[in-house]
């Protein structure tokens, strides 16, 4: 993952750079970004979200944001419910045309946390060198920033852990037809509207399911080729008298 990784589309205006805070790349692809905010910030998430709508309307935009599969949106605050527009909370979404839309996230299985270890002082130390943030170290936010338990941090170990990461990849996002504003059909990007089982057993057994799924499809689709074949060789055949049924 890398800092700050300039999207520039048009260098001649600050609307046409994009900066996402963090970008995770899976073998070279910036698959994911995450925008962290300061808590309490103006307007709050509200804001994000705009400014992300008018991204996702720039055709100009697309050659970045279509190889993102996964963003995220934090202002490292913890959900109001009570809020009528969302202001605090940490969200994720994904790239598609037209608006975008912030789920919240509520991990269910707590264990995932306990597999997170703290930086050791010299991880620590080469991170904050190579990002020229040296200054930080010592400061009351930033021990607050380092806490694993943090919204920021929480959401981020429960979507980037590697299987999270990829069963999100492989079953979280699907593509949906329709038409836009303009009357012509386009296919867009969604996540799953329902609840998705991030539990271990449930997610292999899950997978292991879909897997079965398209084995008998692939398997299905195997046998009517052969049968399309044979049709197609015989039809003639049967046609001109070359070959005859028995009575």
């Amino acid at each position: 993952m890398v800092t700050e990784l300039p999207c520039l589309v048009d260098q001649s205006s600050e609307a046409g750079s994009f900066r996402p805070d963090i970008t995770v790349f899976v073998n070279g692809l910036p698959l994911a970004f995450c925008e962290v905010k300061i808590p309490n910030n103006l307007k709050g998430m509200q804001a994000e979200y705009e400014r992300m709508n008018k991204r996702t309307s720039n055709m100009r935009y697309r050659r970045f944001l279509n190889s993102t599969q996964l963003m995220v949106f934090s202002n490292n605050m913890e959900y109001d419910d009570m809020e009528a527009v969302p202001l605090s909370g940490t969200f994720y979404a994904t790239n598609g045309l037209g608006h975008l839309f912030f789920s919240h996230f509520r991990e269910e299985d707590n264990s995932v946390y306990e597999g997170v270890a703290p930086f050791s002082p010299t991880d620590e130390d080469n991170i904050l060198q190579d990002n020229h943030m040296t200054v930080l170290k010592g400061r009351a936010d930033y021990a607050l920033n380092c806490d694993p338990m943090t919204p920021t941090n929480r959401i981020l170990t429960s979507l980037f852990t590697k299987e999270r990461f990829l069963w999100l990849l492989y079953y979280g996002i699907t593509y949906v037809e329709k038409v836009n504003d303009k009357g012509v059909m386009e296919i867009s990007k969604h996540l799953m509207s329902y609840p998705i089982p991030w539990n271990k057993k449930i997610a292999m057994r899950f997978s292991e399911q879909v897997r079965a799924g398209y084995r008998m499809k692939n398997k299905l689709t195997a046998e009517n080729n052969t049968l399309i074949a044979l049709r197609d060789f015989l039809l003639p055949m049967l046609m001109n008298g070359q070959v005859t049924f028995r009575q």
